[in-house]
């Protein structure tokens, strides 16, 4: 993980602020940072034998870490000739439905913010 964090700090320093450009540089980061503050938490309540942060906080990084670590993986499939065309096309499909995906987004965050509304001033009356 160090030596990992190491490249990845060294090609953050190389590119500047281009280094979030890339998409697979941000997962990078995210995953790094992710599994870095799992660790950390998980050792500070090991360590001191006490519940000093929140279990389930701890468990919402881990979950996270997981995530991105699986994205990583996806993406190291193209190393293999038989599973790079499959690995492109599916990476194609998803920015292609970008905005439709967004439209959808939209449209749930609309109907959660009425029944939000409409949940708040029933509490009120």
């Amino acid at each position: 993980m160090i030596c990992f964090g190491s490249l990845e700090v060294q090609q953050m320093f190389a590119a500047g602020l281009q280094y979030f450009d890339d998409p697979w540089n941000c997962v990078d980061a995210a995953s790094l940072g992710l599994n870095c503050t799992f660790l950390v938490l998980s050792a500070v309540d090991i360590v001191t034998e006490n519940e000093l942060i929140d279990v389930q906080l701890i468990t919402t990084f881990g979950s996270f870490a997981c995530f991105f670590m699986w994205i990583k993986v996806f993406y190291w499939m193209r190393l293999f000739s038989a599973l790079a065309t499959y690995v492109k096309l599916i990476q194609q499909t998803i920015a292609d439905s970008m905005n439709f995906m967004l439209m959808v987004a939209i449209i749930i965050f609309s109907f959660a913010n009425f029944f939000y509304v409409i949940q708040r001033n029933l509490a009120l009356t």
